[in-house]
């Protein structure tokens, strides 16, 4: 899924002859900062999801989140669904699956799918993800990130480390003025602490995105920022 620490969450389905588990979670952030890039314009981002998962490792996620790209297409509302299956493989767990992204009420067409295959060892996972049409150029986009999770030895902590890198055709020079975008990096460093029901993370985003590129307005500002999100688990055993 989705390589977001502001929660991104999944609905899984299946046949009612195999046995079903399901979560949900409701979501806080002061803003929600996606690849590096702001997708709320600096405001508070309040996302939920909701979902069930099959005992083979099938699923089916349902994602929701307030947006703000500027002066994009008078987007309010991206909604997320995720079909997947994930398994383990010997000391390794992968999943593979596709999210399809919806902007109900927008001006323009903005919806997209994107595809992902994630391998997990431990604590350390890798995940690449595909999209067929970019911003609407017609062209590809990959995004390779890497991520890990530490606990530390006080206060019930948990470090949270991540790096991505964003290219593929779309992002060549000559579709700047469409996607504001040529290749590029990102990373994060934050904590991360369970209080029962409750887990709060505070983290710092940032990407090596300069020259005319860099942006520090509200609207995908892709500079260095910190944030805090907090989560609420909606499962009654949780």
């Amino acid at each position: 899924m989705r390589g977001s620490w502001v929660l991104i969450g999944t609905l899984a389905c299946a046949t009612p002859a195999v046995a079903l588990e399901w979560s949900g979670e409701l979501a806080a952030a002061t803003e929600w900062i996606d690849r590096g890039i702001s997708q709320t314009a600096g405001d508070p981002a309040f996302q939920a999801n909701i979902g069930l998962a099959t005992d083979p490792g099938v699923y089916l996620g349902l994602f929701g989140s307030n947006v703000d790209f500027g002066d994009c297409c008078s987007e309010r509302l991206q909604l997320d669904g995720t079909l997947g299956v994930a398994r383990p493989l010997g000391a390794l767990e992968w999943d593979l699956g596709v999210t399809l992204s919806r902007f109900p009420g927008t001006s323009e067409n903005i919806d997209f799918e994107e595809y992902h295959l994630g391998i997990r060892w431990h604590n350390l996972g890798f995940t690449t993800f595909w999209k067929p049409d970019f911003a609407n150029t017609g062209r590809e986009a990959w995004h390779l990130e890497l991520g890990a999770d530490y606990a530390l030895p006080w206060q019930a902590l948990r470090l949270l480390l991540q790096v991505g890198y964003t290219h593929g055709s779309a992002l060549a020079r000559r579709f700047v003025d469409d996607t504001g975008l040529e290749p590029y990096r990102d990373w994060r460093i934050g904590v991360q602490r369970d209080f029962g029901r409750f887990t709060a993370t505070l983290a710092w985003a940032d990407t090596d995105i300069g020259g005319e590129l860099r942006n520090r307005e509200p609207a995908e500002f892709n500079d260095g920022r910190l944030f805090l999100a907090v989560s609420f688990d909606l499962d009654a055993e949780g």
